[in-house]
């Protein structure tokens, strides 16, 4: 049964979650105490407790949060159903939306993090685009599978090379143009 969380607590839980992904910018989680979250956020350690197990608990709610957010927001920007999955631009899709959300493109950055959020949008895109591989070109389940694994992985990590390299966006365009006519159409013909 889903219960109404009042203005107090999702401020409170609001305020913590900031200060914990700030002294995450400067430390790894294990180097976080809920001690050093409280007094930052200046609250009482009770109050952390009546919300979070710990430091790993608060992450996994973060995680899970702006996993959930990234993937609907994804899911509007998909093509409807009469339109093919082979003609989006999953990589563009998922860039902006990681790029749009600052604390989002953090945790896609951060380990152990980043497995996390990536994890919640594999599962979560996966929910929406296998049935299309499905329904709309007569792929068994297994099939439909691969493939989404296929180009979601390979989609993840150009992003991800992109991220760590901080790529100038008009590179990133111009080789994501490319990346696509290859998934969309194969290799072009060799130059002579």
């Amino acid at each position: 049964m889903d219960r109404k969380i009042d203005r107090r607590t999702r401020y409170t839980q609001s305020v913590i979650k900031k200060i914990f992904i700030e002294l995450l910018r400067e430390k790894p989680i294990e180097k976080i105490t809920v001690t050093e979250i409280c007094k930052t956020a200046e609250i009482n350690r009770g109050t952390f407790y009546t919300h979070f197990n710990d430091p790993y608990d608060l992450l996994r709610q973060i995680e899970m949060e702006h996993g959930d957010r990234m993937v609907a927001s994804l899911e509007r920007m998909l093509p409807e159903n009469g339109e093919s999955v082979f003609d989006m631009d999953l990589a563009a899709l998922i860039h902006k939306t990681i790029r749009d959300d600052a604390t989002l493109q953090f945790l896609a950055s951060t380990r152990p993090s980043s497995t996390n959020i990536l994890q919640r949008l594999f599962e979560g895109l996966a929910s929406i685009l296998k049935p299309r591989l499905v329904d709309k070109y007569g792929f068994s389940e297994e099939e439909a599978h691969a493939i989404y694994t296929f180009l979601f992985s390979g989609y993840h990590a150009m992003d991800s090379y992109f991220m760590n390299r901080k790529t100038a966006p008009e590179k990133v365009e111009k080789i994501k143009k490319i990346v696509n006519g290859i998934v969309r159409r194969g290799f072009p013909s060799r130059k002579a």
